[in-house]
């Protein structure tokens, strides 16, 4: 729940760094008494000191707690006692507004010892370490209110630009008394403290910087560095940083320090190789001398190409047209007609071929979470009745992707270019020596129609190719 409410709310503004408890080990004691208390996860603690060590201007916990701990493992701990988890956090000043939407964890007059501290008490009371606030809640309720809560609050700070304590957290609590249905709504808010000065304003910066790319996608498996640039209006020089998230659960790339020359800084992103999902980065420019400071993000999709080819003999000519398909975005591709390269994009061109020739065409790309697919077609002379004309050939080729793949997709187009109605052809989808199956097919004069036969793993140890052929009747 936590996952959907940060990638709904705060991802867009923010960059914001996931831990899932569940993907971390944890170390097992058997000197316990109770089964749950036999677990610990010290990965996940090392994980969150590690974020406040390098400065957060947010920190939230969304699951189970108690007065002084997260988790049934223990994730983090407060408390009098010497293994306290904030003596590891560093002394840097960057102090983090702290929510907790969990139970029990803002129990500020607990008095039974040594658990008369809890959690917020704790946090606030380290100075130069810890927190600048925190809201917490001081009984036990349920996730859905949790939910309900959390997501007002998110969005009020992260896409409405309300970063007053105070006035952030009773207008949270307003918002959510008017959007619950729940008869408990007006005892669930009231557990919810907000310890810490209302007045204090929290260090996040305006969103003006704009994030361009270079290319403006990325080719999975191919594409291995991005050029990044920053570009503010009146922020002219500073410093830089740009922040990458390859994967909500890995380390984000920083780089930090860059220089700002005349309103704009430039990166060198480098992209894994197995990279498949889309990238969110998040920029930062600063000038201490003037007190500015802007932020901005953008996410950079994969390259997702989806192109469609048909031939038709028109007025004595052998004609090729190209185009993306419908709903994919179209990225360059290499086009050769007998070898001579062409423009990409929408192309209607005429092949050099006397009748009966054939033209070879070559067409070769990445498609979105599959291997590399190799498209080739030959141009004919429409055949007699009865015979074949082939219409494409797609070629899937092994990759390092192909682990990945749960479809393939081989398409073509039909294009009647004539003024008569073609009724009675029948299409064919061959794999190797196998018949995939037959469709039949009736144009209207002008008509276009697009065919598609998905193809399923196991794929081939060698090249999948599919043929296309069209039966005249």
């Amino acid at each position: 729940m936590g996952r959907k409410i940060a990638d709904r709310r705060v991802v867009s503004a923010a960059a914001a760094r996931i831990l899932d408890q569940s993907r971390y080990p944890y170390t097992r004691f058997t000197n316990t008494i109770h089964g749950w208390l036999q677990r610990q996860a010290l990965p996940v603690r090392d994980a969150i000191v590690t974020e406040m060590n390098l400065g957060l201007a947010f920190l939230n916990w969304y699951g189970h707690a108690a007065p002084h701990v997260w988790s049934h493992e223990r994730v983090f701990k407060a408390t009098e006692q010497p293994d306290n988890d904030l003596r590891l956090v560093e002394f840097t000043g960057k102090l983090a507004f702290v929510t907790n939407f969990s139970c029990r964890s803002g129990w500020i007059n607990l008095v039974e010892r040594p658990f008369n501290i809890c959690l917020a008490e704790d946090f606030m009371r380290h100075r130069g370490k810890g927190a600048i606030g925190v809201l917490a809640p001081s009984g036990a309720t349920g996730t859905s209110y949790h939910e309900q809560i959390c997501d007002r609050l998110m969005e009020l700070l992260f896409q409405r630009g309300h970063h007053v304590l105070g006035p952030l957290v009773t207008q949270t609590k307003v918002e959510y008394h008017l959007e619950s249905d729940s008869p408990s709504a007006v005892e669930v808010s009231d557990q919810f403290i907000l310890v810490g000065d209302p007045m204090v304003k929290l260090a996040l910066p305006e969103r003006g910087v704009s994030l361009s790319c270079t290319p403006e996608r990325f080719m999975p498996g191919s594409t291995r560095v991005v050029r990044v640039e920053l570009a503010h209006s009146t922020i002219r020089e500073g410093t830089a940083s740009l922040l990458a998230v390859f994967h909500p659960l890995e380390p984000m790339w920083r780089c930090e320090g860059e220089p700002i020359v005349a309103g704009r800084a430039v990166f060198e992103l480098p992209v894994p190789a197995t990279q498949t999902a889309p990238i969110r980065l998040y920029g930062y420019l600063c000038n201490n001398l003037t007190r500015q400071e802007s932020m901005g993000s953008m996410v950079l999709s994969p390259a997702r190409t989806g192109w469609t080819w048909s031939a038709a003999r028109r007025q004595g000519r052998n004609l090729l047209r190209l185009e993306p398909a419908v709903g994919t975005d179209a990225t360059p591709i290499a086009l050769s007609v007998n070898g001579a390269r062409q423009p990409t994009g929408l192309l209607e061109a005429t092949l050099p071929v006397a009748d009966g020739a054939a033209a070879p065409v070559v067409i070769e790309a990445l498609n979105e979470m599959h291997p590399v697919a190799r498209w080739e077609g030959v141009l004919l002379p429409l055949p007699a009745p009865g015979e074949a004309l082939l219409v494409a050939q797609v070629q899937v080729e092994p990759s390092p992707l192909s682990a990945l793949v749960t479809r393939a997709v081989a398409a073509t187009t039909l294009y009647n270019l004539s003024d008569a109605e073609l009724e009675g052809l029948r299409v064919r989808w061959l794999a190797g020596e196998a018949n995939l199956g037959e469709e039949s097919v009736a144009l209207r004069p002008g008509e276009t129609r697009r065919l598609e036969r998905i193809l399923r793993p196991p794929f081939p140890e060698g090249a999948l190719k599919v043929r296309v052929e069209l039966l005249l009747p």
